[in-house]
């Protein structure tokens, strides 16, 4: 990955209060995206070719990864199956301004530029080999943003604060492309992305003791979401771009920290959150081999929950001797989470073909995840020389309970269809959840000069 970033700006200091700062700043990010062989496992070299059309009926004459070398051979290090890169430049003029007193501070800042993408590809599929090779054609994007921040201390123990944002950018590149592995073809009419956000805080510092407070909200519009799996609607492989995504994140934060003594301190937070996605998408499904589109629906996505815990704890006991030596005890729980939604099952498409309520009912109940407490320990000892170096050892041992924690969970957008007695039964997979670690030893090491 390459990434480069240029600008250029003018600083001007009107008084010891105002201060303003203005001009160009350019961006150049290139990822390059490859399948490489990292070890044959004492094998001999393999065919470029695509092997899971290998059995397929009508397309099984057109195997080849990359056309332009038809008798290539894999060996180790090569890279094979997919070549391609992914370019985003973006150009823009800013302005900041900040104007500060003893109790007031404001931050403005305001961009407005052009960002484009592109594809490049390196191999000339044959199943698309009139549009896999090369340059993709440019898409361009005008995109804004603007933020405004204001902070006020009536005293050296209170601060007050707000902040606003609007920021309106293309997509990720990845999502701009109907299969970015293999193909130049984009999504049907991208567009920018808006997020809109504010957040007001109050924060109080005293002697030992130190509290803040915040409340926030959070809404990203017109997302666009690029997804390849098997649609059993139409029983065939397919790109399934859903548009017009939006999320509402809303909720409170409130952390504080105490110092017992210069050797014992404590900490602890909580944090309760709604996070819902807004409105109904569009979920337009194309076939994946030729890329006719398949289905055109929307998707009933309205009041679905994300997938981060909408109640967090979090405390920790903190200790440090004169001597060097520290031990800590931290607990953190997770509550009312819940699996992500699959935008493809739940479309009204979808939704139409179930035979009863309760099918129905199993294609729109979002499971909850269940609550997780994990509990983490720690202890070191820091050692100084005569030379003024210095030696840290540290010890922690996370989830000393060893429970099963879920970090995350999603529904899948396949569905098995059977037909009984002459009706047709849809059911949703089960839904697929990945693990934290379980108990986990971590020493480190480090040596300061």
């Amino acid at each position: 990955r390459t990434k480069l970033q240029l600008s250029a700006s003018i600083d001007r200091t009107f008084n010891q209060s105002l201060r303003l700062k203005y001009g160009v700043r350019g961006t150049i990010d290139r990822q390059r995206n490859f399948k490489q062989v990292k070890d044959l496992l004492s094998g001999g070299e393999f065919e470029d070719i695509d092997f899971f059309l290998v059995d397929d009926d009508t397309q099984s004459n057109m195997l080849l990864n990359h056309l332009n070398h038809p008798a290539r051979k894999i060996g180790q290090s090569d890279r094979y199956g997919y070549d391609y890169a992914l370019t985003e430049c973006h150009l823009s003029l800013f302005s900041e301004i900040k104007y500060t007193t003893d109790r007031l501070k404001v931050d403005g800042y305001l961009s407005l530029g052009n960002s484009t993408a592109r594809r490049r590809g390196y191999y000339r599929k044959e199943f698309f080999a009139a549009n896999s090779f090369g340059r993709s054609k440019l898409l361009s994007f005008a995109d804004c943003a603007a933020h405004l921040a204001v902070q006020y201390s009536p005293s050296r123990q209170h601060h007050i604060s707000a902040s606003a944002a609007a920021i309106f950018r293309p997509t990720e590149a990845q999502n701009l492309f109907l299969q970015s592995e293999y193909n130049n073809l984009s999504v049907n009419n991208p567009r920018l992305t808006s997020l809109l956000s504010a957040s007001a805080t109050y924060h109080l510092t005293l002697n030992s003791f130190w509290l803040r407070t915040s409340l926030f909200a959070r809404y990203h519009a017109r997302q666009t979401d690029v997804a390849h799996a098997y649609y059993d609607a139409a029983s065939e492989y397919a790109d399934i771009v859903t548009s017009d995504l939006a999320t509402l994140a809303t909720g409170i934060e409130v952390e504080a920290q105490y110092s017992i003594n210069n050797h014992l301190s404590m900490a602890a937070g909580v944090t309760y959150g709604r996070y819902r996605y807004a409105g109904s998408p569009t979920v337009a499904v194309y076939a994946d081999k030729d890329n006719r589109l398949l289905a055109s629906t929307s998707s009933l996505l309205r009041g679905c929950r994300g997938n981060t815990p909408a109640l967090t704890l979090y405390g920790d006991v903190e200790y440090r001797s004169a001597n060097g030596w520290t031990a800590s005890l931290a607990a953190t729980y997770w509550g009312m989470r819940y699996v992500d939604p699959a935008f493809a099952h739940r479309s009204v498409r979808v939704l139409s073909s179930a035979s009863s309520p309760e099918e129905r009912a199993m294609l729109t109940t979002q499971e909850r995840l269940p609550d997780d407490v994990m509990i983490d320990i720690g202890g070191g000892k820091s050692f100084k020389f005569r030379t003024g170096q210095r030696l840290y050892l540290h010890l922690a041992l996370r989830n000393i309970l060893g429970s099963e924690t879920i970090s995350r969970g999603y529904e899948q957008n396949r569905v098995s269809r059977q037909t009984i007695g002459g009706v047709q039964h849809v059911t949703p997979f089960a839904n697929r959840l990945s693990y934290a670690y379980p108990r986990t030893i971590y020493l480190s090491v480090g040596v300061s000069f």
